[in-house]
């Protein structure tokens, strides 16, 4: 079950060689050694700092962009290797640009005290801070980014832009403020990208996503993050047409509209992660085979809203901490919602083969003894899936609906010691043959069991007069 750990982190926490992103302790030379030989980094390593800072390029704070591109470029002309940006401002009015090539490259800076503006006045992928191009291939090229802050505007492009880039690595990044219109308020978007690994991003206020997945962006992991506070149209992830991505450990948390949308893909992800306090819904899910497991909602507008063509989706082990909400759409197919805490909403608009089973507090599949009873009582499922009784007295037994089509119910009646006793069954219990009478002896046990149509508790079997 997720534990909710904001890894805000600061400068001071992070290093250019951590790979982490979480403890700050830099690799050793031996273990970098590894790393380097394993994605073919080699040097020379490039600086970039503000002027008066020793490095081997120095901005202005105007156009920064042109300095920082000089060094990639240096970077890509020695067939690989790294920028490091020192500490201090950069001030960016255009994007930067690198295709990999066949290289191994390092984008690297030295915590959130490296910070990037966008002060672009067009919305263009060529006024994205980092545009990066990759083949797609396995060892082709290898790309790391990270370890900086970045601050965007409303009229710029993106923060960073992975176009058909494999197996890469982003390092932790705070991103912000990134509210440019038609959908260029995003601080990393991943188009056609395979396999990469993303740590712990933090981020904020960006009008569109905080991170964006597109063009068959496949099989990428997201290990921790904070993805919080995108304004009202935001999402604080938006997926579409990607699969296989997995998200480990992530707080999606008080954003306007939407903490995820994902759609058009499949197999999407979310394992341990805590979901709360989106406005409109935690959860938007309408693609092939979503799994959500592990994970922890609370003061969601909507937990989980399951879309039309949303099939074979799995819904376990999760913990609603203020009662969870979940909506199934008509043309919603194949959901299984098993194994779940406090769940007490659940709305089905026509969904089809849905199977709940074992959601606490829900309809969990536990043995509930009611004791003695007699006169008009009530039978509830959410106490559990089979209930015992024994019968003091003649009975007028209410029957609470069941949670969702085809959930169960096992009664088991016995006799007290003066035995005889008779049940007035209520009108929404369909009984095989039209009509079901106890068994009359002391001590006499029958067990009846039923499922529930969508309207009525409809007889499955019964055994009477077990000795």
């Amino acid at each position: 079950m997720a534990t909710k750990q904001h890894n805000q982190m600061t400068g001071a926490d992070l290093h250019p060689n951590a790979l982490d992103g979480t403890t700050g302790t830099e690799l050793s030379v031996a273990s970098r050694a590894i790393y380097d030989t394993r994605y073919g980094f080699r040097n020379p390593t490039f600086t970039v700092a503000p002027s008066g800072t020793a490095a081997d390029y120095n901005t202005t704070g105007t156009n920064d962009q042109t300095v920082v591109q000089s060094a990639i470029d240096a970077v890509a002309a020695s067939g690989g290797g790294r920028v490091l940006l020192r500490n201090g401002t950069y001030n960016f009015s255009a994007g930067t640009n690198l295709t990999l090539g066949g290289k191994a490259v390092s984008i690297i800076g030295e915590g959130y005290g490296t910070i990037i503006k966008n002060l672009a006045t067009s919305s263009s992928a060529a006024n994205s801070l980092f545009n990066i191009t990759g083949a797609v291939t396995v060892g082709a090229d290898f790309i790391e980014i990270g370890n900086f802050q970045m601050q965007g505007n409303a009229t710029g492009g993106m923060g960073i832009r992975l176009n058909s880039c494999y197996q890469g690595v982003v390092q932790p990044i705070l991103g912000k403020s990134f509210t440019a219109g038609s959908g260029w308020g995003v601080v990393l978007w991943l188009n056609a990208s395979i396999d990469m690994t993303i740590i712990n991003p933090v981020l904020t206020g960006n009008s569109y996503a905080g991170m964006q997945f597109g063009g068959s962006s496949n099989a990428n992991t997201i290990i921790g993050g904070w993805i919080y506070g995108q304004p009202s149209g935001g999402a604080g992830i938006r997926s579409g047409s990607s699969n296989k991505n997995t998200f480990i450990g992530t707080i999606i948390e008080t954003n306007t509209d939407y903490g995820a949308v994902v759609a058009g893909g499949r197999y999407t992800q979310f394992i341990n992660c805590w979901i709360e306090n989106n406005g409109n819904t935690g959860l938007y899910c309408d693609e092939l085979s979503t799994v959500i497991d592990g994970c922890w909602f609370t003061l969601n507008t909507l937990d989980i809203d399951v879309r039309a063509t949303q099939t074979d989706m799995q819904v376990l082990n999760n913990r609603f901490n203020d009662g969870g909400k979940i909506t199934l759409r008509s043309g919603a197919a194949g959901v299984n919602i098993h194994d779940n805490i406090n769940l007490t909403t659940l709305t089905d608009n026509g969904a089809t083969g849905l199977s709940v089973k074992n959601n606490g507090a829900f309809n969990p599949d536990v043995l509930y003894a009611q004791d003695n009873v007699t006169g008009a009582i009530t039978f509830n499922r959410a106490n559990g899936s089979t209930i015992t009784a024994t019968l003091t007295g003649n009975i007028t037994p209410t029957l609470t609906n069941g949670k969702a089509l085809n959930d169960t119910l096992t009664l088991k009646l016995t006799q007290d010691a003066t035995g005889s006793r008779t049940v007035t069954w209520p009108s929404n219990f369909k009984k095989a043959g039209g009509a079901l009478t106890l068994s009359t002896g002391v001590s006499a046990i029958d067990v009846i069991q039923m499922r529930w149509d969508g309207t009525n508790w409809v007889e499955v079997s019964r055994a009477l007069n077990i000795s």
